[in-house]
């Protein structure tokens, strides 16, 4: 036979080649490793078609999903809605109904309680900003609404505003409590970051639209582009979570302290 690297004529026994000193060895078995490693892809492909159609046609998978996202739901919605709009009302009932305390100290704590709930969304929940925006605004709505509503009931006043300056106050302190949230997810999206933890799906976009834009690019300056975008990041993160936190303490206690 002939030489795969030189062409000179060989024995067909041969392990190398007296001509080149090439390994024939290798080439020998490189299309027996060839046709063993395409078994193994075409037997991977069958088990893999098997499993996707076992998963479309099986009616229990499908079944046995939806009670567990409603639960997942109901759970979140009892524990970061439910649970801070009860907090909320009963400080107010607490603090200013039946122990006449300074109204301080109800935006104080209307400001605490919904930022460590806040934080809670993302730490825990992974919550995405629509969640996040959706959560801010309901609880802050159904706080003021229904202290709103408890005054209205036990002074026999009513429900809404009788003025201008009722109805700017009443807002900035649902704003407060919306911010206050916003601001604690922000928090925890900041320590995630320091942590190194890709938790945002903010973070996993940069990383994503980077690889992409340089796919066979130098790899230690993509790794630099990659750092100083995230670095980046964090500083936004950790400049809007301190901004956010101070208009929600100025929105809060403003009315209080003037």
């Amino acid at each position: 036979m002939l030489c795969p690297f030189c062409a000179e004529e060989i024995k067909d026994a041969a392990i190398f080649c007296k001509h080149c000193r090439r390994d024939l060895k290798i080439q020998q078995t490189l299309p027996e490793k060839n046709r063993e490693l395409a078994a193994e892809v075409d037997e991977l492909k069958r088990q893999l078609s098997e499993l996707r159609s076992a998963a479309v046609h099986s009616p229990r998978s499908a079944q046995a999903t939806a009670p567990e996202i409603s639960s997942n739901w109901l759970r979140c919605a009892a524990v970061y809605w439910l649970l801070p709009v009860a907090l909320l009302l009963g400080a107010h009932y607490l603090m200013i109904i039946k122990f006449d305390m300074r109204p301080i100290f109800l935006r104080i704590v209307s400001i605490i309680l919904p930022a460590l709930f806040g934080f809670g969304l993302l730490w825990f929940q992974r919550a995405r900003p629509g969640a996040l925006a959706l959560t801010a605004v309901s609880v802050a709505v159904a706080s003021v609404g229904g202290m709103l509503a408890v005054v209205s009931k036990i002074d026999g006043v009513p429900i809404l505003p009788s003025n201008a300056r009722d109805w700017q106050e009443t807002l900035e302190y649902a704003l407060s409590i919306g911010l206050a949230i916003i601001s604690g997810y922000l928090v925890a999206q900041m320590i995630s970051n320091m942590l190194a933890t890709p938790v945002t799906p903010v973070g996993r976009f940069l990383r994503a639209i980077i690889s992409r834009a340089n796919p066979t690019g130098d790899p230690e300056q993509l790794k630099e582009r990659v750092i100083a975008n995230i670095l980046r990041q964090q500083l936004f993160t950790a400049i809007a979570s301190i901004v956010t936190m101070l208009v929600s303490i100025y929105a809060g206690l403003k009315a209080v302290l003037s």
